[in-house]
């Protein structure tokens, strides 16, 4: 997990070293590309509702193809908070 405001190009490095760790990197999840790293802006508080469509949409993608979190991410933002968003930098790789 990165912390709020995270840049996409961090989430992929923070993505890239933990791929590459020694206890890691002969793991099922690195061998079938199942590692995701989401920034903390969506882990905790009001927008924790869009990681948890991300962790959704991860565990069954088929139920939860209609969501588009970043959207979700967008409007909340908005509505609650006026902040006009791109939705960039959330997860990687994205979904």
């Amino acid at each position: 997990m990165e912390s709020s405001g995270t840049s996409l190009e961090s989430l992929k490095g923070s993505y890239n070293e933990i791929i590459s760790r020694t206890g890691l990197k002969d793991s099922d999840a690195v061998k079938t590309n199942r590692v995701y790293v989401t920034s903390g802006a969506i882990n905790g508080g009001i927008p924790s509702v869009v990681g948890d469509l991300y962790y959704a949409k991860l565990a069954h993608p088929d139920l939860f193809e209609d969501i588009d979190p970043v959207i979700v991410y967008q409007e909340l933002m908005k509505n609650f908070f006026e902040i006009e968003l791109k939705g960039e930098g959330l997860i990687y790789p994205e979904v």
